[in-house]
């Protein structure tokens, strides 16, 4: 018996609930096969191949649901966060259009000024950082960001003032932490950027403590391993990681960055390969690529 249009929504739905996208990304093409110009069913289908990591699917059905609807602001946010994911120069184009819409918004000002900085035009990053902050004062993430931007273009007193509001608004984030860390190094506060990477590690090893399936926070100490000198450490965190989430494209460059240091060029190109793979335009891993290979033949 065929389900009514009621009958499938609430069907994909409760497939949801218990884990089943594929089974939900099913009903929803059925749904848009009955009402190709509803603008909510491409966006819902969109938001789970989103949260599947099928990006390439998940923005067709955005930036099909916004020719649809092209004056809801919550589509355009799921648009504008999937094109922040790939650092596309037209997630500016797409929170241009939520600022539009939402003037009050100080997210969309938070996301406009990371897709800027993506594109490395930090002073309009900063410019729209100074507004969300006006919006919100209390948005300890703003300052981080805003500290970031600063330290990009070489402020460093203005990004340690920035991380340090940021840390009493939000205690404990390892982000922050590691980032300044970084500008300590730069201030040639040395025991003080020890003293940060000290926190951010202990900040995702309680995280694993807790959740040892998190594999963003294998990331992210992988990270701070490589930065430190580490290889071995970071690449077992890499390995940890990517065996918990295989289809994280920037963790393969990582990864292909610790072989190239351990000189195993054969390695870093087999993973900025596997990055290219999943990822086509990575441009990261294209002159990874490059790079390896040159080594390679330079080194034997």
């Amino acid at each position: 018996m065929m389900l009514t249009i009621e009958q499938l929504q609430q069907q994909a739905k409760d497939k949801l609930t218990i884990g089943d996208y594929l089974g939900a990304i099913e009903d929803y093409t059925n749904l848009i096969a009955i009402t190709p110009s509803d603008a909510d069913v491409y966006h819902q289908r969109g938001k789970i191949y989103y949260r599947i990591g099928y990006n390439q699917n998940a923005i067709y059905d955005f930036d099909t649901a916004v020719q649809l609807s092209p004056e809801n602001a919550d589509i355009y946010y799921s648009q504008g966060l999937a094109q922040l994911k790939f650092r596309s120069k037209k997630a500016i184009e797409t929170f241009t259009i939520i600022i539009r819409l939402r003037p009050e918004d100080a997210n969309a000002y938070d996301c406009r000024a990371q897709a800027y900085f993506y594109q490395k035009h930090y002073k309009n990053a900063i410019q729209d950082l100074n507004i969300s902050l006006k919006l919100n004062a209390n948005n300890g993430y703003a300052h981080f960001r805003r500290g970031k931007a600063y330290s990009r273009i070489g402020c460093y007193k203005l990004a340690l003032k920035d991380y340090n509001k940021g840390l009493t608004l939000k205690h404990n984030d390892m982000s922050a932490y590691y980032h300044r860390g970084m500008v300590h190094e730069q201030l040639e506060n040395h025991e003080s950027a020890a003293e940060d990477y000290d926190r951010a590690i202990q900040c995702l090893d309680t995280t694993l403590q807790n959740n040892s399936n998190d594999g963003q926070s294998y990331f992210r100490r992988g990270q701070i391993y490589k930065l430190l000198g580490k290889s071995e450490r970071a690449l077992q965190d890499f390995n940890s990681g990517i065996q918990l989430e295989p289809y994280n494209f920037n963790a393969y460059c990582s990864r292909g960055l610790i072989y190239e240091s351990l000189q195993d060029y054969k390695a870093a190109i087999a993973n900025y390969e596997h990055a290219l793979a999943i990822e086509p335009e990575l441009e990261s891993a294209q002159q990874g690529i490059e790079r390896a290979t040159n080594l390679y033949y330079i080194n034997g």
